[in-house]
């Protein structure tokens, strides 16, 4: 099936380029001159205060025309700057001349004149008409600095900073409007008497904003052999997905937050991540304390954590860029196994003072559509059949149950049917967030002021992010240096629910109430003896986590010639984090310290925990840039040192004993508790994080003509992290690339606009470990002779001088291509990633005091292709009206190659866990998200007990861990998205759809709330659906009576297909008219509605401990 999926991709784009090919015909049509033809040539030109004369020459030079003016109309001695590559020749003309001269192409000169006053070429009793409108790109962003000319005459204008325009001229016959802007397609409208325009202008092929960002420098993206994917502000702004990496998943298939079905919309909860699948163990995340398949996140050139990521205000982000190949990755050398994932925010821009809000207004409602319980009285004739009330031949067993019986029936009679699921959701969970920035950029000095504020309150009562930044960024350039200066200051604070584990409720019997007759909350219910949920939120419960930061980044460059320049970064951060955790005595979990047995353990119960911690970083990188352009070559080179310093402390203790919530603080307890692993005693615990590293690294990028294109990358990485006899990496990179579209037999296409191949290879390494890894550690003995200074000390931890880099071999070919002047785009890429030395724990002989020690013994491979699509179906001008469809798809083979003995000893201490729920088992050959079971021949209708095959083909009815085989894997086949947007005037529709298909799941629900379902608590409602129950049944689930323990069994294993509309949103944005009476520069409203729905081929229950949910944002942007 899988080795189809290619051709099922393509077969599902067919419909799609039907319905581009049949609206491709929607456009404006207009007859062309020769001359016209001739102000299409394409120009390139980079003058920086140049003389007008000079720059005349070059383009004489490029185009064989020739400059005719007079000097005294024509000062030919002004300077004027330029950059346009491969633009139209009436594009440049535009910018370069401006408002004080105009132009006139006569046969093969281009004749310039002064500008004179438009109203003396207008008769005297023609009629005026004006226009107003927006220019906007087909994100819905302003294009600011378009030249506006009514064809054939002088009368134009420009877009201010917001993009609108007012253009005035004399009325006369077959009017055109011409709309032209450096490094956007110039776009002609017919004038009908039309009073507003919306105009949408198309990024150009050859924009001077083509760039990959890679954090240390900016790549051409036209001679870039890397796999990378640029996501922007106006991106970000369309999914408003809560996050910034849930928006990232949304756009780019490659890069998968693995769902959580556990934590759901908790907003506390940190996603695990991956890019391009797991190139590392997944069993050893609890030995490391490390997620070691993390990309690296790159804040404005600096490594920082996802936390940081999460927490980041999306309003201030510019772009986001995925680099996920060798040759986008290499610089980073030893971070960049899991690829990389670059952040740059926004930079003020030129122009007068703006002060820009944003505001967010957000409910939320959760979404609990897996969840089908039971009623009160269905409840109660499930017990009855699962055998709760057996019968005895002692008369007061029986009695006793059957008066538990009637005591439940009479509940239900007095109409008690609690729905326990709405007990912890907060019907009405309102949040907002505010982002207010306030900029203004001259010639020489610019800056911005930024502050921000999100009230994140999730769907369960009393749990929220709070989160608040203020910003203050300044740019000055003196010469040619550029000073710039970046200090953030940050504050989360999180508060998880008092109302505990939403699974908890879950359980609950409906036919219990949670008040006694008196209106007080029960503690412990009757008959089944269990604490209620509902009694911990009441009791002063504290359960949170905070954290202070702030970040300082300076940036001085120094632009030494043109093409050469040197910039320098420094960077500082410190981040104080304290979490908070109290448990008054009062709390269910202390029922036992109550008990009279141990008595004298009631002064221990409820406790205080607190942890302190303290993270200092310290970076500083130098990048040298050199560009240099002869004829038809062009080279680049990027090389720099950078150096990494990082500390963190972490202080732990926990003490017990608090008899009343009102106690909550430490020195209230009356002891400590044992908190750390160490030679005994009852004490703190702690811990201490160094780490030191250095690199040199070097890029070069050399193309001809810009057809033929290489790239090379090398980076040196030594690291404190890993062994003294391997402290040093070299990793490297090499790319090619060929974009055939330059070819003559391409260059004059209508149909192939772009089209582009590229290939890389290379080695990156990772270092997502414990710092302590490759270090022999012990502790010191705290006894008797301790005290008094004999200080003895014990080994803890055999370390491995010869441990190394991970390193990963990353094989990338992909191929970019445009058709029809971008109305059909089109990604493909296909990559081998082959993980080598990856950590791992070898077993050791008891005699040698360790049980393990870390080695890099393990192999992983990680292969796949992505594809992403684009069609403009749409793009009418004269309408304002544009709509496309885009998709994508990923798919990613994981495959484990070799693993250690310590990994063999793993699956063997797996297999003797008795547990409903299958164990991750590492074998060579499968995927590590492999799901192991026995196979299941189903359950005997004889006898109600499950059936299953052995390896040897024998049937048996005794389940064994020998028999295990791979049933499924939880990657799935294909997962990738589905969108539209659609631009009318002022309107704007954006649609996401997420799918998955082909993946398995083991449907745990069934096991735990069907099969296994515990009759003293609430289960799934088909529990009286296909249950054995007599002899002759033919059922999916064995003996309703039958309470022993479902061992791992294909009869579980689902196809895991669904499709989910992530993120649709409707926006308005005012026109210049209804601004001018509300006396703004710019209002926009938006409307998001995100995780509308899903629907899955697996009905279970999602959102175990914190349900998933809803939400739905109205969000107003306003210019003033």
């Amino acid at each position: 099936m899988k080795k189809n999926l290619f051709m099922k991709v393509i077969l599902l784009l067919i419909p799609l380029l039907f319905t581009f090919s049949s609206a491709y015909s929607i456009s404006d049509a207009f007859p062309i001159s020769i001359e016209e033809i001739l102000l299409q040539k394409k120009v390139t030109i980079t003058a920086q205060k140049q003389p007008l004369s000079k720059i005349f020459k070059e383009i004489e030079s490029q185009t064989k025309l020739t400059f005719f003016f007079s000097n005294n109309c024509v000062d030919v001695t002004k300077t004027a700057s330029i950059n346009a590559q491969d633009e139209t020749l009436d594009v440049v003309l535009n910018t370069l001349l401006g408002s004080n001269y105009s132009y006139v192409l006569k046969d093969s000169y281009i004749v310039v004149n002064e500008n004179k006053a438009q109203q003396q070429q207008q008769p005297q009793r023609s009629v005026r008409k004006k226009v107003e409108g927006a220019v906007t790109n087909i994100k819905g962003e302003p294009v600011i600095g378009v030249n506006i000319l009514l064809k054939g005459t002088r009368f134009g204008t420009y877009s201010d900073q917001y993009g609108r325009f007012t253009l005035e001229f004399p009325e006369s016959p077959d009017m055109v409007i011409l709309f032209s802007c450096i490094g956007m397609n110039r776009v002609e409208i017919k004038y009908t008497g039309q009073e507003t325009l919306k105009v949408i202008m198309e990024e150009a092929l050859a924009s001077i904003n083509d760039v990959v960002v890679v954090g240390y420098f900016e790549a051409n993206k036209k001679t870039y052999t890397g796999s990378a994917t640029t996501i922007t502000a106006e991106d970000i702004a369309k999914i408003n997905s809560g996050n910034i990496l849930q928006t990232i998943q949304v756009m780019d298939p490659s890069f998968r937050i693995i769902e959580n079905v556990d934590q759901g919309s908790n907003p506390n909860a940190l996603p695990e991540i991956e890019l391009r699948g797991s190139g590392s163990l997944p069993g050893l995340k609890s030995e490391f304390q490390y997620s070691p398949n993390m990309p690296t996140f790159i804040l404005d050139g600096f490594e920082v954590s996802a936390q940081k990521i999460f927490d980041l205000d999306p309003s201030r982000v510019l772009s986001i860029t995925l680099l996920k190949d060798a040759a986008a990755t290499a610089i980073y050398g030893s971070r960049a196994a899991n690829g990389i994932v670059v952040v740059e925010t926004k930079t003020p821009s030129r122009g007068r003072i703006q002060i820009n809000y944003k505001g967010d207004f957000k409910t939320s409602s959760a979404d609990l559509t897996g969840y089908d319980l039971l009623n009160a009285s269905e409840k109660l004739d499930y017990e009855l059949l699962a055998g709760v009330y057996p019968g005895s031949n002692r008369v007061s067993d029986m009695e006793r149950n059957m008066d538990e019986y009637y005591q439940k029936m009479r509940l239900v009679a007095m109409g008690y049917n609690t729905d326990w699921l709405v007990q912890p959701i907060d019907p009405f969970s309102i949040a907002h967030k505010h982002s207010l920035q306030v900029e203004e950029g001259g010639e020489n000095f610019r800056y911005n002021l930024n502050m921000f504020y999100d009230k994140d309150n999730g769907v369960m009562k009393e749990s929220s992010r709070d989160r608040l930044g203020i910003g203050v960024y300044f740019q000055y350039r003196y010469k040619n240096l550029l000073f710039m200066n970046n200090l953030t200051y940050n504050n989360v604070v999180a508060k998880n629910s008092p109302y505990g584990s939403f699974s908890e409720y879950a359980k609950v019997n409906p036919y219990l109430p949670y008040k006694d007759i008196n209106g007080n909350i029960v503690k412990f219910f009757e008959y089944v003896n269990t604490p209620n949920p509902l009694y911990n939120a009441n009791i002063g419960v504290i359960d949170q986590e905070a954290y202070d930061e702030i970040i300082n980044n300076f940036k001085l460059e120094w632009r030494i010639a043109d093409g050469i320049k040197l910039k320098n970064t420094v960077a500082f951060s410190k981040k104080v984090s304290n979490n908070k955790l109290f448990y008054p005595a009062d709390h269910t979990s202390f029922r036992d310290f109550y008990n009279s047995q141990i008595g004298s353990e009631k002064d221990k119960a409820g406790i205080y925990r607190n942890e302190y911690g303290e993270g200092v970083s310290f970076n500083a990188n130098s990048v040298f840039s050199y560009f240099k352009e002869i004829k038809d070559h062009y080279v680049t080179f990027n090389g720099g040192v950078e150096i990494i310093t990082q500390r963190g402390d972490l202080n732990v203790f926990q003490t017990r004993g608090f008899p009343n919530s009102l106690l909550a603080y430490p020195s209230f307890g009356t002891s400590y508790d044992m908190v750390s692993t160490g030679s005994g005693g009852i004490k703190p615990g702690g811990s201490e994080d160094i780490l030191r590293s250095a690199g040199f690294f070097g890029t070069f990028n050399y193309s001809w003509k810009n057809k033929y294109f290489v790239d090379f990358s090398g980076r040196a990485d030594g690291s404190s992290k890993f062994g003294a006899n391997n402290r040093w990496a070299k990793l490297w990179s090499a790319g090619v690339g060929w974009n055939i579209h330059y070819e003559d037999f391409l260059k004059d296409s209508k149909v192939i606009t772009m089209l582009r191949l590229r290939a890389s290879t290379g080695f990156t390494g990772s270092q997502n470990y414990n710092p302590n890894q490759s270090l022999t550690m012990f502790d010191y003995i705290r006894n008797y002779y301790y005290q008094r200074n004999y200080a003895g000390a014990q080994l803890t931890a055999m370390g491995n001088e010869n441990l190394k880099w991970q390193r990963t071999r990353k094989n990338n070919i992909g191929m970019d291509l445009e058709l029809f002047s971008k109305r059909f785009t089109a990604t493909f890429d296909y990559y081998i990633d082959d993980s080598k030395d990856a950590l791992t724990q070898v077993t050791l002989p008891p005699s040698l005091g360790f049980s393990s020690y870390t080695e890099n013994l393990g192999q992983v491979r990680n292969s796949g292709y992505e594809i992403k699509l684009n069609i403009g179906i749409v793009s009418n001008n004269s309408k304002g009206m544009y709509w496309s469809i885009f998709g994508s798809a990923a798919h990613n083979k994981n495959t484990l190659l070799k693993i250690s003995n310590s990994l063999d000893a793993w699956n063997t201490q797996q297999d003797a866990i008795v547990s409903s729920k299958p164990k991750v088992r590492f074998i060579e050959g499968q995927d590590m998200k492999s799901i192991w079971v026995v196979p299941s021949m189903g359950i005997d209708p004889a006898t109600g007990s499950e059936v299953f095959r052995k390896l040897n083909g024998e049937y048996t009815t005794t389940w064994s861990a020998a028999d295990q085989i791979v049933g499924g894997t939880m990657t799935p086949d294909l997962f990738g998205n589905i969108g539209t947007q659609f631009i009318y005037k002022q309107w704007q529709l954006n649609l996401y759809l997420l799918y998955s298909l082909g993946g398995e799941t083991y449907n745990q629900t069934l096991v735990d709330r069907v099969e296994n379902a515990d009759p003293k608590f609430n289960v799934d409602r088909r529990v009286f659906e296909g249950r054995w129950k007599v002899p002759g049944d033919i059922s999916r689930f064995k003996n309703i009576t039958d309470l022993s323990i479902t061992k791992p069994t294909s009869r579980f294993i689902e196809n895991d297909n669904y499709i989910r509309l992530n993120s649709i949103n409707v926006s308005y944005e005012f026109e210049k008219k209804q601004l001018e009476r509300l006396k703004l520069q710019r209002l926009k409203i938006i409307f998001y509605a995100n995780e509308v729905f899903n629907i899955s081929t697996v009905k279970q229950e999602r959102g175990l401990s914190y349900p998933f949910a809803r939400s739905f944002t109205l969000t107003f942007q306003i210019g003033i």
